[in-house]
């Protein structure tokens, strides 16, 4: 298993550079943080939380997860059955609520200030069922060696090449990878390379791939 030592020593014989070990760190960082907010196979989740009466918002307290990017799909339980909840902006959900008073089973969400505000304000205890984009635990600046998840595994590769990448460009200047990033943006891309845009759309390919075979296909690196 790949861990945050194991990427760091990997970059540093593939840089043949060994006095960069905090820049190394704040690279690979910095690539994760770049691509958290995308969508592959190993940060989609799933969970449930369940409303209270009469409570109009809900925070990481009631069951929202930490970490939430994104929500893809947000449904409630009602009588056994699963209805799904139209996503608002926030704006609007609040120009509804002319009446607190006004409770019910609810239909539409809004997710603002990193808590989830359904409408109408629930008017008794029903599970919500959602699907997510989750922020992986676990990789920051002080980490430790041993650290790992997701980012050092199923996706080593793209994290490597965008933080060589990130090194080559902030702290060697290497005018070869500054050039290949500028390329990279003219033609819309947000990688910093040929190589970082490649594993990605692999990446991303897999997402689709276990959708429509129902298993894993294994990707080549």
């Amino acid at each position: 298993m790949s861990t945050y030592l194991t990427m760091r020593t990997r970059i540093q014989n593939e840089l043949v550079r060994t006095d960069i070990d905090a820049r190394i760190n704040e690279a690979i960082v910095t690539a994760i943080q770049h691509w958290e907010r995308e969508r592959f196979f190993f940060n989609e989740a799933r969970t449930t939380l369940v409303t209270v009466a009469d409570q109009e918002n809900y925070s990481t307290s009631d069951g929202v997860p930490t970490g939430l990017v994104g929500i893809d799909t947000l449904k409630i339980t009602v009588n056994g059955n699963l209805y799904p909840l139209t996503h608002r902006s926030y704006a609007e959900i609040e120009n509804k609520k002319t009446n607190l008073s006004f409770t019910g089973w609810p239909y539409e969400y809004a997710y603002y200030q990193e808590e989830l505000w359904p409408y109408p304000i629930p008017n008794a205890s029903l599970t919500l069922v959602m699907s997510y984009i989750a922020r992986l635990p676990e990789i920051s600046l002080s980490a430790t060696n041993a650290a790992t998840n997701a980012w050092m595994v199923d996706a080593e590769a793209l994290i490597r090449s965008r933080a060589k990448a990130v090194i080559k460009i902030d702290v060697l200047e290497n005018e070869s990878a500054k050039a290949e990033a500028m390329m990279m943006l003219q033609k819309g891309s947000t990688s910093l390379s040929l190589m970082e845009e490649s594993i990605k759309v692999n990446l991303q390919a897999e997402v689709t791939r276990r959708v429509q075979t129902g298993h894993i296909t294994p990707t080549q690196f």
